[in-house]
Order: C-alpha cells, then sequence, then structure tokens
C-alpha cells in the first residue's frame, strides 16, 4: 500500500472551511431545517495480480448537503446539492462532485451549475457491483461510461457550467437533456429516455462531447433491468467507437438469497479496438439498513493489457 500523505495547508483550509459551514448551518436551522447531512466510508481490501500485492482503496466516499424548499403561495420548490468525495483511506484530498442549485415544479426539474450527466446516472441503476473494486464500467472494462462518467468537466460525468432539464414523469417516462455553456464553439450535449415501474427500468442515453482538440465526439447506449422473484436481470450495450473506438456490451444477475443477503454476478466484454472479457461475482450481507459487507471475485482477459485478477473485501456504512 502506498504511504499516507499529509494534507496541504490549502487542503486543510478547505476541509475547514466545508466544516464550519455544515455546523453553521445547523445550527441556524435547528427549528426550520430544509436540507438534510449526507454520506457514506466505503473501504476496500484488494488483492490484485497487476498490481502485485494487497492494497486498500476508498471507494467513492462522499459526504454532502442536500434540500430545498416550497416557495410560499407557489407551486414551486427551490432544491440545491453540495457533495464532496473524500479518500479514507490516503487522507489526500477532498474534491467537489454535484454543486448545483436549482427549480422543481409540475414543468418538472431544472438544475444549474455541476450535475450528473444523463450518461453517468444510468451506469449505477443496471451495474450490481457499482462502486467496488469490480465494477462493470471501470475496473475491468474500461468502456466508454468510464471515461464519460471520471471526474467533472464541460465533457465529463458531471457538467460543470451546465444547466440539465428534467421532464415530469408521464406514465412512467422521463426525459432528461444537458447542456454546457463553457463559452466554446461546440458545447457538450447529452439526451436521456427512460421508462421506469416498480420492477423495471429501459433506457436509451446519447451524448456528445463538445470541444475535445475541436472534434465531436459521440457515444449512445441502451439498456435496463428487471425484477421477478427473488432475481434481477440488468444488461447494457454501448456503441462508442468515436471516444475510443470500440463497443461494449454487460449482462449482470442478482439473485436475493434472504432479506439480508444478495449474490450478484456481471458478465462484460469490448468489441473493437479493444478486445477484452471480464467476469466477477460478489456476495453482499446487509447487516443494517445504512451497514452492508461483502466479498468478491473478478477476472478479466485484455489483449491490450495483462490479464487480471483481483480479490475484494469492502465495507460501507451510510449516514
Amino acid at each position: 500500500m502506498k504511504n499516507p500523505s499529509c494534507f496541504t495547508i490549502s487542503q486543510i483550509f478547505k476541509v475547514f472551511a466545508i466544516v464550519a459551514m455544515f455546523v453553521s448551518l445547523t445550527v441556524q436551522a435547528e427549528d426550520d431545517k430544509h436540507f438534510k447531512i449526507f454520506g457514506n466510508v466505503h473501504i476496500s481490501i484488494d488483492d490484485q495480480d497487476s498490481v502485485g500485492n494487497t492494497e486498500m482503496h476508498s471507494n467513492t466516499s462522499t459526504f454532502g448537503i442536500q434540500g430545498g424548499k416550497k416557495l410560499k403561495d407557489k407551486d414551486l420548490e427551490v432544491i440545491f446539492k453540495l457533495e464532496w468525495q473524500y479518500d479514507a483511506d490516503q487522507r489526500q484530498s477532498v474534491v467537489d462532485r454535484d454543486q448545483w442549485v436549482g427549480l422543481k415544479g409540475d414543468f418538472g426539474k431544472v438544475l444549474i451549475g455541476t450535475a450528473t450527466s444523463n450518461y453517468k446516472q444510468t451506469s449505477a441503476q443496471i451495474d450490481p457491483l457499482w462502486r467496488t473494486q469490480l465494477e462493470g464500467r471501470s475496473a475491468f472494462m474500461r468502456t466508454a461510461s468510464r471515461q464519460l462518467a471520471a471526474g467533472a468537466g464541460d465533457d465529463r460525468g458531471r457538467l460543470t457550467n451546465s444547466v440539465n432539464y428534467t421532464t415530469p414523469n408521464y406514465n412512467g417516462f422521463e426525459v432528461m437533456i444537458n447542456r454546457t455553456f463553457s463559452g466554446v464553439a461546440n458545447e457538450t450535449t447529452g439526451v436521456g429516455v427512460r421508462h421506469k415501474t416498480k420492477d423495471s427500468l429501459i433506457f436509451v442515453d446519447y451524448f456528445e462531447d463538445g470541444d475535445v482538440l475541436g472534434v465531436s465526439q459521440a457515444a449512445t447506449k441502451v439498456g435496463g433491468y428487471y425484477k421477478f422473484a427473488e432475481w434481477t436481470i440488468s444488461a447494457q450495450v454501448e456503441s462508442s467507437e468515436d471516444i475510443d473506438g470500440s463497443n461494449y456490451s454487460m449482462l449482470a444477475v442478482s439473485y436475493q438469497v434472504s432479506d439480508s443477503d444478495t449474490l450478484k454476478f456481471s458478465f462484460g466484454e469490448a468489441d473493437g479496438l479493444l478486445q477484452s472479457s471480464s467476469a466477477a461475482i460478489l456476495y453482499d450481507w446487509k447487516l443494517a439498513s445504512d451497514l452492508n459487507v461483502y466479498a468478491g471475485y473478478g477476472s478479466k482477459s485484455d489483449d491490450l493489457a495483462a490479464d487480471d485478477d483481483i480479490l475484494t473485501f469492502g465495507i460501507r456504512y451510510l449516514f
């Protein structure tokens, strides 16, 4: 495992300012709260062949504030979200995540600022190994979903300088539209269509990266999930030759062993410039509504990189 690095002075002031804001908000709003503090601590111990030793990882540990309130005499609500990600094992940094303010009403929902793109949002809903070292779009399958979901920027998973509009739900259908206002020649745009019921989700997402060395790049994906009895089956097909020269497919299956235990599988394949395939299995124990522990194994074959195997054991606590 890498030696931990101490906080820099600027990082110390940044953390202090965030903590002071949390305390101030809590004191001021004791009797009339319009927000909640949320987050999670998620750490795993991972034995990875390509690394050659055992390491510890913080898997998107986060904290934040979100909320809003209805405006008097109006069918309108102001909403906001401020979220940060921190490295719980290396103590190295605090990174901004979603940071937006918006309005919600009969017209739908509008967010202004830095918000998760339509293309990124659906990945979490169909990958049962999401935010573990075995997640389908990241650790094994270097998909366009990973490239377009990582970090923040005017062409990343968290779109900076963006306006994000979601239509009202109509018989389970919603449309989401993203557009950046970064002052570049070609702005980034995204459009997603979803149909969701209690037991199913179907989505189509399109994302056009507006200005990469003056050339637009686009990706499209189709997927969803279906639940029946103790089973959940999910799948996604991604066309992204403009982004990295390859197309991707993923199939995942979850089986609810008991009220607290779930067995999860995922399979992935890349076809094109990258030829790769992966498979993973994970057992998840839900010890409480806000606490789960898991153990898993995954294996990957890759024409452009070394084959890899990962053993992972993790714990995640929500607050």
